[in-house]
Protein backbone atom coordinates (compact mmCIF):
# COMPACT_ATOMS: atom_id res chain seq x y z
CA UNK A 1 0.00 0.00 0.00
CA UNK A 2 2.71 2.67 0.99
CA UNK A 3 4.62 1.67 -2.60
CA UNK A 4 0.92 2.51 -4.01
CA UNK A 5 0.72 5.92 -2.46
CA UNK A 6 4.87 7.22 -2.46
CA UNK A 7 3.98 6.53 -6.65
CA UNK A 8 0.42 8.02 -6.39
CA UNK A 9 1.52 11.47 -3.74
CA UNK A 10 5.37 11.46 -6.55
CA UNK A 11 3.87 11.32 -9.95
CA UNK A 12 -0.18 11.86 -9.91
CA UNK A 13 -0.24 14.67 -7.03
CA UNK A 14 3.29 16.01 -7.84
CA UNK A 15 4.57 16.12 -4.19
CA UNK A 16 6.16 13.75 -2.25
CA UNK A 17 6.71 15.76 0.37
CA UNK A 18 3.07 15.20 1.64
CA UNK A 19 2.80 11.21 2.45
CA UNK A 20 4.03 11.73 5.98
CA UNK A 21 0.68 13.48 6.93
CA UNK A 22 -1.27 11.52 4.81
CA UNK A 23 -0.12 8.41 6.72
CA UNK A 24 -0.62 10.35 9.77
CA UNK A 25 -4.12 11.50 9.00
CA UNK A 26 -5.57 7.70 7.81
CA UNK A 27 -3.65 6.60 11.15
CA UNK A 28 -5.18 9.35 13.60
CA UNK A 29 -8.74 8.50 12.16
CA UNK A 30 -8.43 4.72 12.07
CA UNK A 31 -7.72 4.91 15.80
CA UNK A 32 -10.72 6.80 16.63
CA UNK A 33 -12.65 4.99 14.15
CA UNK A 34 -11.71 1.97 16.36
CA UNK A 35 -12.62 3.38 19.19
CA UNK A 36 -16.00 4.73 17.77
CA UNK A 37 -17.00 1.11 17.07
CA UNK A 38 -16.37 -0.53 20.03
CA UNK A 39 -18.94 2.02 21.35
CA UNK A 40 -21.11 1.37 18.66
CA UNK A 41 -20.77 -2.23 18.64
CA UNK A 42 -22.52 -1.83 22.42
CA UNK A 43 -25.96 -0.16 20.89
CA UNK A 44 -26.29 -1.22 17.30
CA UNK A 45 -26.14 -4.42 15.70
CA UNK A 46 -22.83 -5.39 13.46
CA UNK A 47 -24.67 -5.38 10.08
CA UNK A 48 -26.11 -1.76 10.36
CA UNK A 49 -22.25 -0.35 12.08
CA UNK A 50 -20.97 -2.35 8.85
CA UNK A 51 -23.09 -0.58 6.23
CA UNK A 52 -22.79 2.60 7.53
CA UNK A 53 -19.18 2.28 7.25
CA UNK A 54 -18.68 0.87 3.72
CA UNK A 55 -21.36 4.61 3.06
CA UNK A 56 -18.56 6.92 4.81
CA UNK A 57 -16.20 4.91 2.94
CA UNK A 58 -18.30 5.52 -0.12
CA UNK A 59 -18.55 8.74 0.33
CA UNK A 60 -14.89 9.53 1.45
CA UNK A 61 -13.42 7.79 -1.86
CA UNK A 62 -15.94 9.82 -4.12
CA UNK A 63 -14.77 13.12 -2.07
CA UNK A 64 -10.80 11.66 -3.12
CA UNK A 65 -12.58 11.67 -7.15
CA UNK A 66 -14.30 14.65 -7.33
CA UNK A 67 -11.62 17.51 -7.15
CA UNK A 68 -8.32 18.48 -5.36
CA UNK A 69 -9.84 20.88 -3.14
CA UNK A 70 -12.05 17.84 -1.54
CA UNK A 71 -8.78 15.41 -1.21
CA UNK A 72 -7.97 15.94 2.53
CA UNK A 73 -12.01 16.06 3.70
CA UNK A 74 -12.04 12.48 1.59
CA UNK A 75 -9.15 11.29 3.02
CA UNK A 76 -10.51 12.03 6.57
CA UNK A 77 -13.62 9.70 5.58
CA UNK A 78 -12.28 7.38 3.81
CA UNK A 79 -9.92 6.67 6.56
CA UNK A 80 -12.86 6.95 9.47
Amino acid sequence: MYAAMAYYFTYIVGNAQVIGAVVSLLTITGFFGMLGVSVLNRRFYKRNIMMSGLALQLAGFAALLISESTFYIGLTIYGV
